[in-house]
């Protein structure tokens, strides 16, 4: 089942590891343990609804805080009062 934050999860998942010019095969293998490469196709996708543990773990292997995974972080943007105010508001 899709829902919203599955899809954040997975955009922001897919964002970032082509930022940093990774293959969903050697991201699957930083991260500890690995898991397929077929199971991260559906994260990105938001096929897939991720444990704690898996948040963490994909976290870690982007250099990235889960806060920024789930979209909870606030930051200005430029502006007075301008912020992103991420995905619960």
């Amino acid at each position: 089942m899709y829902n919203r934050l599955n899809i954040v999860i997975g955009r922001r998942v897919q964002e970032k590891r082509k930022a940093l010019g990774l293959t969903r095969e050697r991201l699957v293998d930083m991260a500890s343990p690995p898991f397929s490469s077929k199971y991260l196709w559906e994260i990105e996708k938001g096929k897939k609804m991720l444990s704690a543990d898996m948040l963490r773990r994909l976290a870690v292997a982007l250099n990235v805080t889960a806060d920024w995974l789930l979209d909870l972080t606030i930051t200005e943007k430029g502006g007075e009062g301008q912020h992103d105010k991420g995905f619960f508001h």
